[in-house]
């Protein structure tokens, strides 16, 4: 994600998109407060599935499988279920309710979930950030591209995915 100035011009803003998009996916923020969201997001997130993908493999483990199976079964799940939310164009809650049938374990966990507050947790976790979006960025590097060097034409940006 990154954002301008407004003296920067549509040519400059194109050359950054360009530059950015040439390493991955970018997002054009009009309002720069969206950058500390976005670190809230896309910063902490893949925490968040780190220990969902632990928390799952740990649970395979516990009811028998060998680590090393459960991390290749539980690593096959979100990557499959990645490809197919970003292929289909689907919503994820239309996604989950297709392979949830109605009374069954899935639904049962899902009700679980819901009841220890699993989606508004994550939602409660990256409040911190885009309540005091300074404090994540202590002794990280920021980079700031200026484009013909001045200060009223720069550009910031942070989590290329």
């Amino acid at each position: 994600m990154w954002t301008t100035t407004p003296d920067v011009t549509d040519q400059q803003k194109e050359t950054a998109r360009v530059i950015l998009g040439a390493m991955g996916k970018e997002f054009y923020a009009r309002d720069e407060g969206w950058l500390d969201m976005a670190t809230a997001v896309s910063g902490s997130g893949p925490a968040y599935l780190f220990y969902y993908i632990e928390a799952m493999t740990d649970a395979a483990v516990k009811i028998g499988l060998p680590r090393d199976t459960a991390k290749q079964m539980v690593l096959g799940t979100v990557l499959g279920s990645a490809h197919l939310l970003a292929q289909s164009g689907k919503e994820p809650a239309e996604l989950r309710k297709m392979v949830t049938s109605p009374g069954g374990t899935t639904a049962e966990a899902i009700q679980t979930f819901e009841k220890k507050t699993f989606p508004m947790s994550s939602i409660k976790l990256s409040k911190p950030l885009t309540k005091n979006p300074r404090n994540w960025a202590r002794g990280k590097q920021f980079v700031v591209l200026g484009i013909r060097g001045t200060r009223k034409t720069s550009l910031r940006f942070n989590n290329i995915l």
